[in-house]
Order: C-alpha cells, then sequence, then structure tokens
C-alpha cells in the first residue's frame, strides 16, 4: 500500500479518521494539481471501504480488481473527449440507484469533475440532493473555481498539497520514469510530463524555448505537428513548459520583456484552466504579443 500512493499521509489519514468513526461525507472533491495522486488516493479509498481483510492488503481478490477497475461497486467516470456528457452523468445515476452487488457501500470516481457539461452539472447535483444511500462520490478537479457553487456546498472539499522533490524521485523510481521526462518532473516537481512519450515531450520543450526566446508565427505552423486540436492535457503540459523555460530565464536575467512575457503567461495559463477558449488563439495571442515585447 505505500507505494500506491507517495505523498498525501495527512490527507489519507483523515479519511481512515471518517471510516473509523463513519463519518465518511456521500461525497467529496478531490482538489489540487495535476498529476500528483488524486485519483490514487479516491482508489485507495475504495481499498480501506471494500477490502476483504479491511486494511487495504493489496492482495485480496477485491482489492486486486478495484485497482484494475474491474469491481462492480467502484466505477470511475472521465471525460469523453473533453468533457463530462449528460447521458454519462445519467448511466451514473442509473448504477447509483442499484444496490451494491458484492460490498455494503458503493464508490463512484469522477475524475476531472469540472469538465462536466452545464446540463451535466445540473444532473449531478440532483443526486447531491438526494443522495442514493450508500453510494458515496469523489469528485476529482485541479480547477476548483470551474465547478457550480451549487455542487461545491454539498461536498466535503480536501486539498492536496503538491509532491516534494523526493516524493517525485521515488514515484520515478518506482515507476520506470527516465530520461527526458524523469529530469523534467524532478526539475519542475511536476508528473504531468511523465504522461507523454519522450519525442513528443522533446518537441514540446523546443516548442516552449522559442515562444520564450524568439517568439513569431512560424512557431504555430511546428505546433501542428503536434495536432491542430491540441487535447487540454497536452496544452497544460505546454503551458507548464514555458512556464518551467520562462522561470529558469528569469533566474538568470531580469529584464522588463521577460516580465512581461511572465505576466502575458499568467493570463493565458488562467484562460486556458478556467475559461473554454480555443488553446490556438491563445497562443496566437501569446506570441503575437511577446513578438512585440
Amino acid at each position: 500500500m505505500k507505494e500506491f500512493v507517495i505523498g498525501h499521509e495527512t490527507t489519507i489519514n483523515k479519511l481512515k479518521e471518517m471510516i473509523e468513526k463513519k463519518r465518511l461525507p456521500h461525497a467529496l472533491i478531490f482538489s489540487g494539481k495535476e498529476a500528483i495522486g488524486k485519483k490514487r488516493v479516491a482508489l485507495l479509498l475504495a481499498l480501506m471501504l471494500l477490502c476483504e481483510e479491511k486494511s487495504a492488503c493489496m492482495k485480496c481478490s477485491t482489492c486486486k480488481r478495484i485497482v484494475k477497475l474491474y469491481h462492480p461497486d467502484v466505477i470511475l467516470v472521465t471525460p469523453a473527449k473533453e468533457s463530462i456528457s449528460i447521458s454519462q452523468i445519467r448511466e451514473l445515476q442509473q448504477w447509483s440507484s442499484l444496490k451494491p452487488m458484492e460490498a455494503h457501500i458503493k464508490l463512484a470516481i469522477i475524475d476531472d469533475a469540472h469538465l462536466m457539461t452545464v446540463q451535466a452539472a445540473n444532473a449531478f447535483l440532483k443526486t447531491l440532493e438526494e443522495p442514493p444511500l450508500g453510494t458515496h462520490f469523489i469528485l476529482i478537479t485541479h480547477a476548483l473555481n470551474r465547478l457550480p457553487s451549487t455542487i461545491l456546498s454539498r461536498c466535503l472539499i480536501l486539498n492536496f498539497r503538491a509532491l516534494n522533490r523526493e516524493e517525485i524521485k521515488k514515484i520515478c523510481e518506482i515507476n520506470g520514469i527516465t530520461g527526458i521526462k524523469r529530469e523534467i518532473c524532478e526539475k519542475t516537481q511536476n508528473l504531468i510530463f511523465s504522461q507523454v512519450e519522450d519525442k513528443k515531450l522533446s518537441d514540446m520543450l523546443n516548442i516552449a524555448k522559442l515562444i520564450v526566446d524568439n517568439p513569431s508565427l512560424e512557431i504555430l505552423g511546428f505546433m501542428d505537428t503536434l495536432g491542430k486540436r491540441m487535447e487540454k492535457k497536452a496544452s497544460h503540459i505546454l503551458l507548464s513548459l514555458i512556464r518551467k523555460i520562462l522561470n529558469e530565464r528569469l533566474k538568470k536575467e531580469k529584464n522588463e520583456r521577460l516580465f512581461k512575457l511572465h505576466e502575458l503567461l499568467s493570463f493565458v495559463e488562467e484562460c486556458s484552466y478556467n475559461y473554454n477558449v480555443s488553446f490556438r488563439s491563445l497562443m496566437e495571442y501569446l506570441i503575437l504579443k511577446g513578438e512585440r515585447l
């Protein structure tokens, strides 16, 4: 179990205490940066609740099926393309209305919950207002402010801290993350970069360097090699790489152009994370403005 989740001991202990005191809320929100282990902690909660040995042993049939998402009383909802649709929420509602098949309770994990459409969020709100007996919901997000206040008010929010350098290093060792991926993950203390293949990550790093050092609209042509419509996760990775390069430059050289680029990038990051704006349009804006600095 120790190697299943690295870090987040305080949060895990809170969950254990809730279980022991039989005070686990029907809905929780796990909030924090991307790729820090929120989904793993959600699965660990399922293990603690349903394990045949009542210890998250990782050895019994129940634990093994939960980890592989084969257990009938644990479900994971993920965005279809770039959103969670109302049809997905209706399927979840149907699933949650049924009695557990094997265990005494059920656990539904909604990953990237902030990507629920307005219709999906409204439908899910009805479930939170009249929660089905014996079903617990875990909403995972790195953009808490994009969830409706009506949903936030009906959930217990647990904020996850960022992983430290030693924890990142240990995760890389356990999962065999090497080369450029490991180097960038450890330097930035961000595991999101481990989710990209080496060649693509190298291309993105070169694009990030060009945007910081020599911005021009020609860069958009290089970006097209990554895909004309970059998925959200890939766009966040590129922004994180630009931030990494810019921070490195600012440590060595403090000049007005870099400070202004820092402000521009902060604006673009905010729009990308919090609003439904075309990523290509944001990059055009960043490059055009950066070119004129």
